[in-house]
């Protein structure tokens, strides 16, 4: 499909997109993270967005970053008040490696704009305000291309427990575009800056922010140098603050979805416990929709504390799923970017399979929040009564005052 405006389709961005790139895509792009969007790259593209479909689509700043990056969210809905009408979120990248969940953001984010026409999504934005946020960690993307591993967000940590902060040592040193890691030293490749003995044992950042949340935060790992560090205090950092402010200024929300890579699947709540919660039947439905969709897999309980999801649902009543995008286990070894992203013509494809699995929730969705205002042909069902209510008095009336003018002397 061809562009409607002077807004950039994802997909238009992504024709002739590469396939393999040996070791880690990223490094061998450098900062502007080649097909993928980059920090100022997703700002031009949701501002571009808004210019043009003002009537529709709408932004905000909800918090800012450790480094004081704005972090954004578009909200999509159709025009009119929306009160009254259910809030549904959608947040990606709390990971900086897992940069699919941009992608992933930017295409729902655009598919519904440019099909805003179509009956089934017209009802839906009619009846739903769609809040979708690209990335909930942009500071990493200054970090990713540098350290293909980097999870974490870009607080200062004393990772090494040398009294010294962020330090740098990871780098790909041999220029080959993929910064290696040995398992049993636990050193990734580059230097030993703080002449420790240690070779890139300090990375740049941070706290892990899906491990920052309230519920089963202190059951978390209390180890600065572990990948699920979850930091100091829950909430400690103001990306997930950001987050915790957002949700509480919006009880209209009913369901959400985080999006993240490294395997296939979603997961429901409970992490913290592995327990069913009092609403899996509707989890249940809402899992056989997306399992039918899209063929993404519902996964395992439990494991996992201090989480997004469980604090979303747990602690701000909304239902909520983790949705795990994409993931290839083969990749570890030879490119951890491959790991959690696809290739770059494989984008399309992996963004298409999230829809399937975000639009699938609407089954469920529409049967427990029934639709306010149903639409007929893709507009708003009342305005459709309206209409024809109008039409038919005008039809009698003009039936009256030609009965009168025939039976006039």
């Amino acid at each position: 499909m061809e562009s409607q405006s002077s807004v950039e389709w994802i997909w238009d961005e992504y024709v002739g997109a590469p396939g393999s790139i040996d070791h880690d895509d990223v490094v061998y792009w450098g900062a502007d993270l080649g097909p993928f969007h980059n920090y100022e790259e997703i700002n031009s593209h949701i501002n571009s967005l808004a210019a043009s479909y003002p009537d529709y689509v709408t932004l905000e700043t909800i918090g800012a970053s450790y480094e004081s990056r704005n972090i954004r969210c578009v909200t999509i809905t159709a025009p009119g008040n929306p009160t009254g009408r259910h809030g549904y979120l959608v947040v990606g990248h709390h990971h900086g490696r897992e940069c699919i969940t941009i992608e992933n953001s930017l295409f729902i984010m655009d598919y519904l704009v440019y099909h805003r026409d179509d009956p089934d999504i017209a009802t839906i934005l009619q009846n739903f305000v769609i809040y979708i946020i690209p990335t909930l960690n942009p500071d990493s993307l200054t970090e990713i291309y540098v350290n293909p591993w980097h999870r974490k967000n870009l607080r200062p940590t004393d990772e090494d427990s040398d009294g010294l902060l962020d330090e740098g040592e990871v780098q790909d040193i041999n220029g080959d575009n993929w910064v290696e890691y040995d398992d049993i030293a636990d050193e990734y490749e580059g230097y030993d800056l703080d002449m420790d003995g240690e070779i890139g044992e300090d990375l740049i950042g941070g706290i892990d922010l899906n491990r920052n949340y309230l519920v089963g935060w202190n059951l978390g790992s209390p180890i600065p140098r572990s990948q699920v560090y979850h930091g100091s205090t829950p909430f400690s950092e103001p990306e997930t603050q950001a987050m915790r402010s957002f949700a509480e200024a919006h009880p209209e929300l009913v369901f959400a979805m985080s999006l993240h890579s490294g395997i296939a699947g979603f997961f429901t709540p409970w992490h913290t416990n592995g327990s069913y919660t009092q609403d899996e039947s509707i989890f249940a439905r809402i899992s056989v929709d997306i399992m039918e969709a899209s063929s993404y897999p519902r996964l395992g309980q439990g494991g996992t504390q201090g989480i997004w999801e469980d604090w979303m649902y747990g602690i701000m009543g909304v239902l909520a799923i983790t949705l795990e995008t994409y993931g290839n286990q083969t990749a570890y070894g030879h490119s951890i970017w491959d790991y959690f992203n696809p290739n770059a013509d494989d984008v399309i494809s992996n963004c298409e399979r999230v829809w399937n699995a975000f639009a699938a929730v609407f089954e469920t969705l529409f049967e427990e929040y029934p639709p306010a205002y149903p639409s007929l042909g893709g507009l708003p069902l009342p305005l459709v009564i309206g209409v024809v209510i109008v039409v038919c008095v005008s039809i009698v009336i003009i039936l009256l005052i030609l009965k009168r003018k025939r039976t006039k002397p």
